[in-house]
């Protein structure tokens, strides 16, 4: 789990790479739960100063940028 906010929540996120740029994607945070509206996308393709506004990796975890 991570630390996302001013709570620890028992959820990741991920890294990924496309096109060879790497980017945060949280599909739990993009999840609208029974809203009926258009799809978000608010955190979805983040650079790590985008994600790292409430989003705080759990130190345990390795460096999005290391191979595990």
């Amino acid at each position: 789990w991570a630390e996302s906010g001013d709570e620890a929540q028992s959820h990741i996120w991920n890294y990924i790479t496309l096109d060879g740029e790497n980017y945060y994607v949280d599909v739990t945070w993009d999840d609208p739960l029974g809203y009926t509206g258009p799809r978000l996308y608010d955190y979805f393709c983040l650079s790590e100063e985008q994600m790292g506004v409430n989003h705080f990796p759990d130190d345990s975890w390795p460096p999005a940028d290391s191979a595990a």
